[in-house]
């Protein structure tokens, strides 16, 4: 109720640019009570949302009220944003956390200033040819040190793992590159991590 309360108040008092908080939640592996793995990485704004719980029910939501303030008029950005970590929150998550407890996740995150920085640049956007999109806003490595491959083969065998479906990702995961494909967000909006 508060994102549709904020873009109808937008809408009334002639705002035509929104930027959404959505979650890389909205796949359904965060939160699931049972696992659910990736059927595929890199994850992108295409790959199918699986979800069974309520936050990223509510995900997809606020992006469905994106799309429908899009269709009246207005230049609606949703970024996915995947687990926004300040560089003192990733030192400690990296200290502590188990590998095999952040499958869900597959090992991402993304700098709280880098999303900043995707705020500011999808209200900047040229939206005349494309009035709505989604972003997967994530950094291009995990957290882990050990190459994305083999934490996928270990903690996630089921993950199709397509290094050739592009060229950009000919020897993806043969490090830590991240299983979040932000080639979109490159392209719409100039944004990249930092």
């Amino acid at each position: 109720m508060s994102t549709f309360n904020a873009l109808e108040e937008a809408w009334k008092g002639g705002i035509r640019t929104a930027v959404l908080a959505s979650s890389g939640s909205i796949y359904g592996t965060a939160w699931s009570p049972e696992p659910i793995s990736q059927p595929y990485v890199p994850v992108d704004e295409d790959s199918p949302l699986q979800y069974v719980d309520p936050y990223a029910l509510t995900k997809d939501f606020a992006e469905r009220m994106g799309q429908a303030y899009a269709r009246r008029g207005m230049a609606v950005t949703a970024l996915r944003f995947h687990w926004i970590l300040t560089p003192a929150e990733l030192e400690e998550l990296t200290a502590r956390q188990p590998l095999e407890d952040q499958t869900k996740n597959l090992w991402g995150y993304v700098d709280l200033d880098d999303a900043a920085h995707a705020c500011v640049l999808s209200l900047q956007r040229d939206a005349s040819t494309e009035p709505y999109a989604v972003l997967v806003i994530a950094s291009d490595r995990t957290w882990a040190d050990e190459p994305t491959a083999d934490l996928l083969r270990r903690y996630s065998p089921d993950t199709e793992q397509r290094i050739g479906y592009q060229t950009k990702f000919q020897a993806k995961f043969q490090t830590n590159q991240g299983a979040y494909d932000i080639t979109r967000a490159r392209q719409l909006i100039g944004w990249q991590p930092r």
